[in-house]
């Protein structure tokens, strides 16, 4: 084998592959019979190798094929190599996430169904063995193999992340593992191979890297797959229906969507799928998908605003859709368990346990709002729950289904373990600055809310970071007049009640009489009666409050609530 073509397959096997690398090898696999031998024998040798290599087994099994691989010729030269690639390689990845909830269930299964059968592992282990001294004398002896054709996909061993489950609708939504199901939560991944499953009434819309989302349509089935060449996008829809919003694809690498009669490829566009037991039936609703009838190959080339169907006898394609609008997972209100749970450690300052949620319809083009939510002091802690109970005290206004569909947003909400907000205003700071790199997040439209102690921590983050803060909306918290001047030009919605008992009205009125004494215009509203929680029970509910928020911006001038509210 030439050196420069053992080279791309090392790079290939490393994930190292550039676009025009990629072309190279295309082109030397389909113009070389004899080197298609080579590189079939070779990747799946090496698949064998990395279990061994990767697993850190110390076991004796695992030594015994080891030492049986090193024994054949250059054996011993090829698993140093490869041990090389893999620490070489380990050392340039990034970190990964941790694994989803759904990972960590599956893996938990697994351990348990294996922890009840003690010859498991040794039966495993010496199956490897068979295999990985069958497949190195394939290897040794590629002159007398016989031909085994283009197949490149051959057994793959894959771990890494394809795509990110970002919405879900219906009870009836998993992932079918090892012949069961296991239900699918917001955020969990998607990896090569797993088997999605909605039934009635549900839906699920999943997101590759390069943006392209990929939505199901009830009691649909289908295998996420992607080609070890090229990284191209598979997906084999066996039942049900897809729409699938293509983001433009490397050359050579088109996105394909298979069924049992006819597969669809893609290289750029939107396109739906349905799959029925008599015919695929395609619709383009932007650029143009090559469709072809596997059981002839007859294709054709459908174009936007036309549909194509592929049954036993034909494949055409007409003018006019058959195909009903593509299937939208309808928006719902958020419920706690729709946020993320993650933790944030500056470098200096407290652990900031925190929530996040992630806009449903959320596409990494366009970029969202955060709204910051401070909690009062009945919520604090460290478990990471609490600061949602009760649907964060009606805070959870900004993610029901009605504003995400005209306002769009993250929301962040924080856990303080003491329940006041002095030492985290900076930490915060550093959090939005980190998700804005991971999300695409709107830094001119960051907004502030909280309530009582929570409330005393919004006027803190007002005062303390003015160039980070577009608006602020202070329930019933307290504030310094003197640090007035820090957040003059910020738009402010306050809220209070005159009788409030826990945290004292006048620490609102001092703070807006002083803000409005230099030159500030905050909008600020006061009940005459209703105790402590009537700021945000009503607070939150207020006509106009959520438009109003959302039209701030940072760096411009603060616009007036439409309805005007009561204001003293």
């Amino acid at each position: 084998m030439e050196r420069e073509h053992e080279q791309l397959i090392i790079r290939y096997l490393d994930g190292d592959l550039d676009e025009a690398s990629a072309r190279e090898l295309n082109e030397v696999l389909q113009e070389d019979p004899e080197f298609r031998k080579e590189f079939v024998a070779y990747t799946r040798q090496e698949r064998v190798l990395r279990v061994l290599l990767e697993s850190n087994k110390g076991d004796v099994l695992s030594k015994q094929v080891l030492d049986q691989l090193r024994a054949e010729k250059d054996g011993e030269d090829f698993v140093d190599k490869v041990q090389k690639r893999i620490t070489g390689r380990n050392a340039r990845v990034k970190k990964t996430r941790p694994p989803s909830s759904r990972r960590r269930r599956t893996v938990r299964l697994r351990q348990r169904s294996n922890a009840g059968n003690p010859w498991a592992m040794p039966l495993g282990i010496a199956a490897m063995l068979l295999i990985g001294v069958g497949l190195y004398a394939s290897f040794s002896q590629k002159s007398q193999s016989p031909s085994v054709g283009f197949k490149i996909d051959d057994g793959p061993i894959r771990h890494e992340t394809i795509a990110d489950v970002i919405g879900i609708d219906g009870p009836d939504v998993s992932i079918i593992e090892n012949g069961k199901k296991v239900p699918v939560r917001l955020s969990d991944e998607i990896r090569p191979d797993d088997i999605v499953s909605t039934g009635a009434k549900s839906g699920l819309r999943l997101r590759y890297a390069d943006g392209t989302v990929v939505s199901f349509g009830e009691m649909s089935k289908a295998t996420v797959h992607q080609s070890d060449v090229r990284s191209a996008k598979q997906l084999i829809l066996d039942s049900g229906s897809l729409t699938a919003d293509v983001r433009p694809q490397p050359e050579g690498s088109p996105l394909s969507v298979k069924t049992a009669l006819a597969l669809a490829t893609v290289k750029g566009t939107i396109l739906t799928v349905n799959a029925n037991i008599a015919d695929t039936r395609l619709e383009v609703r932007r650029g143009k998908v090559g469709f072809e009838r596997l059981s002839d190959h007859a294709n054709v080339l459908v174009t936007e605003g036309r549909y194509a169907i592929a049954d036993a006898s034909t494949v055409a394609f007409e003018s006019k859709s058959l195909i009903p609008e593509a299937p939208v997972i309808p928006l719902r209100d958020a419920k706690a368990e729709d946020f993320l749970t993650k933790t944030f450690q500056p470098a200096k300052g407290p652990l900031v346990p925190y929530r996040l949620f992630v806009p449903q319809r959320y596409d990494k083009a366009q970029k969202c709002p955060v709204v910051i939510f401070l909690h009062g002091i009945g919520e604090k802690g460290t478990d990471n729950v609490k600061q949602l109970g009760n649907n964060a005290n009606g805070a959870m206004v900004f993610t029901t289904a009605k504003n995400q569909e005209n306002h769009p947003c993250f929301m962040l909400v924080p856990q303080s373990n003491s329940g006041w907000w002095i030492d985290y205003c900076d930490p915060l700071a550093q959090l939005i600055d980190g998700l804005s790199k991971e999300y695409s997040i709107d830094l001119d439209r960051v907004y502030v809310t909280g309530l009582s102690s929570g409330g005393s921590g919004t006027w803190e983050m007002l005062v303390r970071e003015p160039n980070l803060v577009a608006a602020g909306v202070p329930v019933c918290g307290g504030a310094d007049p003197s640090k007035a001047s820090a957040c003059v030009n910020i738009a402010i919605w306050n809220f209070h009640a005159a009788d409030d008992p826990t945290m004292n009205v006048a620490g609102s009125r001092n703070m807006i009489a002083a803000l409005r004494k230099i030159g500030g215009k905050p909008f600020y509203t006061e009940y005459p009666v209703g105790g402590h929680a009537i700021s945000w029970i009503n607070g939150y509910k207020e006509p106009g409050l959520v438009e109003w928020l959302f039209a701030q911006k940072r760096g411009r001038e603060p616009s007036a609530p439409n309805p005007l509210p009561y204001s003293k």
